[in-house]
């Protein structure tokens, strides 16, 4: 049963979690959870949804990104990107990995972003992208036509489900409808009318209108069986073409898989894959203590310079392109369609208390919506509004507060029940209790977070996080709307001029025109603060110094059929 809790925040104490990408979630029963407690049971980030290039020529292997922050300083020192050499055998038959957020479910639309590595491990998407940002084809052999508004999809030949059915043109339908159908907006490009079959292997996908981004994003969809699919089974005893294949599942304690012999690609070295789940903080670092985990995609914040310091494990930091931020509802039923308590919630909250006491100083304040990791960020996106370099100022948000009439009113502030997000989320409702208004927290579990968002009655403001598969802050502007109409497009005089504008960019093969509609776009964003962005948030892993074969993926992403126990 929901329950709210309006006590203030007396003791900050030390907390960091994974930011949810608004697109992860599940659509079960809206179940809230009153914990607010703020202690030490988290962990930091470990996003896997991002991608690549600006471009829409996706099938270069070359990363024309320049910013190399994006990348940690000590991050060749622990890849080995180059598959093992052949006829090498693991010198151990089993695989130990730290888990956390457990929704519930097994099925990768519903998963929460901390724990979607795994399924990554059973499942597979039609493409990828490495650590590097170069395309990789998977499923796919080839593509033809990237840079057109038709893809003709070559796909790969005698790939066979983990049940024994065949992969054919016929899965991929199945599954491009299923993932449209998960989340409104998703996939919108994907015109499935005008799409065809040619054959078993060959799928023309007709894009309408054309866009960009959806290369990137469907990197992260991944293909299931049309014939035996469902659902409800799914969420249990998952069927994929990965390279394992799940034994057993027990929520809230471990994911055991085995290495299919039958897999299309070599055989994975490692035969036993085992997730581990942990619910607190400490136990992670336990764990990472005793040896009895053999990889963390996300050390603890405040645990990470110890981590350094144990023995058997080298430790990377890793910057993502998802920021945490107050998204507003802007609906005319929400208190926050009025602009002025909006700029009252931005004078107020203090973002560097967010940083410091959720994510341990691991990062930066954001001076726009988005993260600076984004790959299209540049300079002139940054200060569009003052708030960023103001705030916090009492004195301002009092003002602006009685201007918009909510001293002494409720906001309904929702978070998806994890650690970083129910602190923020606290620090908001300290920092809101001193000029007078009362923030309700309502935390809910990661299995009915999505759907509680999509309903506007429900909240004035969510605590999450903003991604883009494309690692594109323009992707993310131009989505975010896309996806959530509900929010906005009754709720503000500019909702059309910017819907339209976000159209145009995602329809813009021409990355230079992109770059000035974009500006103008963060320009009107900033202008009407749709939301507010946190932070930068930096993570770290853990890896056992004796394993080789590393091969990393997006933002840190992991698969493991080529790694190996060297001793």
């Amino acid at each position: 049963m929901k329950k709210k809790t309006t006590r203030l925040l007396a003791i900050l104490l030390c907390c960091v979690m994974i930011i949810g990408v608004a697109a992860c979630g599940s659509k079960t029963d809206d179940n809230a959870n009153s914990n607010t407690n703020t202690n030490t049971d988290s962990n930091a980030n470990a996003n896997t949804n991002t991608n690549t290039n600006t471009d829409s020529n996706a099938d270069t292997n070359t990363n024309p990104n320049s910013n190399s922050n994006n990348v940690a300083e000590n991050t060749d020192n622990m890849i080995n990107s180059t598959p093992a050499p052949e006829g090498v055998v693991s010198a151990r038959d089993t695989l130990k990995v730290a888990g956390r957020g457990d929704a519930g479910s097994l099925l990768p639309n519903a998963m929460s972003p901390t724990l979607l590595m795994a399924a990554r491990q059973y499942c597979e998407p039609l493409w990828d992208y490495d650590h590097a940002g170069n395309l990789v084809y998977v499923l796919a052999e080839s593509v033809d036509g990237w840079d057109s508004d038709v893809l003709t999809i070559h796909l790969r030949q005698g790939v066979k489900f983990s049940n024994g059915s065949d992969f054919t043109a016929e899965d991929l339908v199945f599954s491009i409808n299923f993932h449209k159908a998960y989340i409104p907006g998703q996939l919108r490009e994907f015109n499935m009318e005008r799409s065809r079959i040619i054959d078993d292997y060959t799928f023309e996908l007709v894009l309408d209108p054309y866009g960009f981004a959806p290369q990137f994003g469907f990197a992260t969809q991944y293909i299931y069986d049309a014939e035996t699919f469902n659902e409800e089974d799914f969420v249990m005893h998952p069927v994929g073409t990965g390279p394992y294949e799940v034994v057993e599942y027990v929520i809230n304690s471990h994911i055991y898989m085995k290495a299919r012999d039958d897999y299309w690609g070599e055989k994975a070295k490692i035969e036993n894959l085992q997730y581990l789940i942990f619910n607190e903080d400490a136990q992670v670092t336990n764990a990472i203590q005793a040896g009895t985990v053999d990889i963390v995609p996300a050390i603890p914040a405040q645990d990470i310079e110890y981590a350094k310091t144990l023995p058997g494990y080298d430790v990377m930091m890793y910057a993502t392109n998802a920021g945490p931020n107050l998204t507003y509802n802007l609906n005319p039923v929400s208190i926050m369609n009025n602009y002025d308590a909006r700029m009252a919630v931005n004078y107020a909250f203090n973002r560097e208390a967010v940083l410091n006491l959720v994510y341990f100083g691991y990062g930066s304040l954001l001076l726009g919506p988005v993260a600076d990791y984004c790959i299209d960020h540049e300079p002139r996106l940054e200060k569009l509004n003052p708030v960023y370099t103001e705030s916090p100022n009492m004195e301002l948000a009092k003002e602006y507060a009685e201007k918009a009439g909510i001293i002494g009113k409720d906001i309904v502030v929702v978070t998806n029940g994890m650690p970083n997000y129910v602190t923020t989320a606290e620090i908001l409702q300290s920092n809101m209790n001193d000029i007078g208004v009362n923030i309700v927290i309502n935390n809910y579990d990661n299995a009915s977070y999505t759907s509680v968002q999509q309903d506007p009655e429900q909240y004035d403001i969510l605590v999450t996080g903003s991604g883009s598969p494309s690692r594109l802050g323009s992707s993310i502007l131009c989505n975010y709307i896309f996806w959530s109409p509900w929010r906005y497009e009754n709720g503000w005089p500019a909702y059309d001029e910017y819907y339209e504008l976000a159209r145009k960019i995602m329809e813009n093969p021409n990355s230079i025109e992109r770059k000035e509609q974009y500006y103008e776009l963060s320009k009107m964003f900033a202008e009407y603060m749709l939301w507010l962005g946190i932070c930068n948030v930096e993570s770290a892993m853990a890896i056992n110094e004796n394993l080789g074969g590393r091969i990393l993926w997006t933002n840190a992403g992991m698969r493991f059929n080529e790694w190996y126990w060297v001793s």
